[in-house]
């Protein structure tokens, strides 16, 4: 095994990490109200120290109960805390009924989600441009 393999094999290039060191990483929660529901921008790196303002912002969405698009286009990283976050408001969202659509991250963010299998069972949009904000609820045509 090469000295920058992990102890599965995997080069640095397979396995995306964090490139900014732990004083430097920063995430960020941004909601903006869209015709017929609202859009929650994450950006940064999603990894445990980003679960609290994640939480809060979204805790607020799913309690107001209207179709929320989660637009992970500006996140530059992502960990198993930012996926378990994204997989456990899904489930809450499909258990109240609440519409919600994944706006999918860069490559190095999305390369996770796939490899993780959660890609197929996650609600991602289709194309790379902006989702519509609209009624996703269970139903709904």
């Amino acid at each position: 095994m090469r000295p920058d393999q992990g102890r599965l094999g995997a080069s640095p290039e397979t396995l995306p990490c964090s490139q900014a060191p732990p004083g430097q990483r920063s995430f960020t929660v941004e909601v903006r109200y869209e015709k017929g529901g609202a859009r929650l921008l994450a950006a940064g790196e999603f990894d445990s120290a980003a679960l609290a303002s994640f939480e809060d912002a979204i805790t607020e969405l799913i309690d107001e109960g209207g179709p929320i698009v989660l637009d992970l286009s500006r996140l530059e990283f992502i960990d198993s805390s930012g996926l378990w976050a994204v997989t456990l408001t899904q489930r809450i969202c499909r258990q109240r009924g609440i519409g919600l659509l994944i706006e999918p991250g860069p490559e190095r963010v999305q390369s996770v989600f796939e490899v993780t299998g959660l890609a197929d069972l996650l609600p991602f949009a289709p194309a790379r441009r902006a989702a519509p904000v609209r009624d996703l609820s269970p139903g709904s045509a």
